[in-house]
């Protein structure tokens, strides 16, 4: 599934140059015939200040010095944003660059108000875009084994839960038969006016502290610690962690350790509030990642579990004792391989 914040924004400009009316509120009009010449007459022709008097100014009111006439301009200056300032290594850091631009209004000369607008703008296209991409899910059989493993444990609704990071159902639709236990979709569901999508950024206490000081609301609009707040999402991972004689969420907790199973999260900044609830909580014994494809996929992600987490980083099982996760173009032994992993992967450490 074409899930990620780079084929998001690949994808819906794709659209845009098959139908130059697809996004009125992104981009009007363009000379261009796909994204890399678009983006590259942003960076080169669109001119805005830079020097020392302009930084910290939010890019919706940074002067353009000199426009190129023909440079796009487009209707929405916070996806120009991510186009001006993307680099190859990590082009549409979306969240991440919400963040930044937020951090810029802490001057009380400027309003937030075309700003988040254009991130709701942002937060409708990527919604129907992976609404799109769930169409075409293709289901990994293999995976059965997995959600198996856990099931053929006595009790095994109450004993385990699955924390879903993403905005789709596709593990529950494609795997429901086999999975025995509570989801909890944390950034909220699709189409779900109960759950909504969570789409922002997960500051720490300091950041958080400096956006209360503002005095105006609209700085934590999209900040996560108050957005997880709408739904009883987080209290039921809580409760699940914390032991209890009775359960507050419908979900009891047993007295013994948990064990921790990532699949298809990097475990970068973006999610270190429930991440670090999850890591640093003294139930855990200990946390296993499934890798994408090599070790430098594990490091990667090994790494982000230390940035978040000290504790969980301790806990982490080690590169030898983890296991790559299954694609869905693997081979038959590559598909042997994970299924015999998951027949004793509980018990290994």
């Amino acid at each position: 599934m074409r899930t990620g914040y780079n084929e998001f924004i690949e994808d819906l400009f794709a659209k845009y140059f098959e139908d130059k009316n697809f996004c009125p509120d992104i981009l009007k009009t363009c000379s261009h015939k796909d994204l890399k010449g678009l983006q590259q007459s942003i960076k080169h022709g669109l001119v805005i200040g830079e020097t020392d008097k302009e930084e910290g100014i939010p890019h919706h009111y940074r002067s353009r010095s000199t426009r190129n006439p023909s440079v796009p301009n487009l209707t929405n200056k916070f996806v120009e944003y991510l186009l001006y300032f993307s680099n190859k290594d990590n082009w549409y850091d979306i969240e991440y660059s919400y963040f930044k631009e937020l951090m810029c209004y802490c001057d009380k000369r400027y309003n937030l108000s075309e700003m988040h607008n254009d991130f709701e703008v942002v937060k409708k296209y990527l919604a129907n875009h992976l609404i799109e991409q769930e169409k075409n899910v293709k289901k990994i059989d293999v995976y059965e084994h997995f959600f198996k493993s856990f099931s053929s444990l006595p009790n095994s609704q109450t004993r385990n839960l699955i924390v879903n990071f993403n905005y789709t159902r596709t593990i529950e639709n494609l795997y429901k038969n086999v999975i025995k236990c509570p989801i909890v979709y944390i950034h909220g569901e699709l189409g779900n006016d109960d759950n909504p999508m969570i789409f922002g950024y997960a500051a720490i206490e300091d950041e958080i502290n400096k956006l209360l000081a503002q005095n105006n609301n609209e700085f934590l609009r999209n900040i996560k610690k108050h957005l997880y707040k709408r739904t009883k999402n987080e209290r039921i991972l809580n409760d699940f962690l914390t032991p209890r004689k009775k359960p507050v969420t419908g979900v009891p907790r047993f007295e013994q350790d948990v064990n921790v199973f990532i699949l298809g999260h990097s475990c970068g900044l973006s999610d270190n509030l429930i991440l670090s609830e999850i890591f640093n909580s003294e139930s855990i014994h200990f946390i296993k990642t499934f890798y994408y494809e090599n070790y430098e996929n594990y490091s990667d992600t090994q790494i982000n579990i230390d940035r978040i987490s000290h504790v969980g980083f301790e806990k982490l099982v080690n590169f030898q004792a983890s296991h790559r996760m299954p694609q869905w173009n693997d081979s038959k032994s590559q598909s042997k391989s994970f299924i015999e992993y998951a027949k004793t992967m509980r018990s290994q450490k």
